[in-house]
């Protein structure tokens, strides 16, 4: 074989034994847990909640989400912000 052939043969290689190594890593390690998901795993599944107290989450979850909403859009406007300049 040339040395251009075993090079392009060797690339091929490394190239295949890395896909194969991200492949095996993503099912053998555990995926990261979302900070946070432990606590709503118990407020709502663990925990034994009235229906007064549920509707009390229900509405802190709702005012969460838009606040997290304005923050992220606030956060995209400051973004373009810094791009431009």
């Amino acid at each position: 074989m040339s040395g251009r052939v075993r090079l392009i043969l060797c690339v091929i290689a490394c190239f295949v034994a890395a896909i194969g190594g991200v492949f095996i890593g993503r099912a053998l390690l555990p995926s990261p847990v979302q900070p946070g998901a432990e606590l709503h795993e118990v407020l709502h599944h663990k925990l034994a909640l009235d229906a007064d107290q549920q509707a009390r989450l229900q509405a802190l979850e709702q005012r969460f989400a838009v606040q997290r909403r304005a923050f992220e859009l606030e956060l995209r406007a400051d973004n373009a912000r810094l791009a431009e300049a």
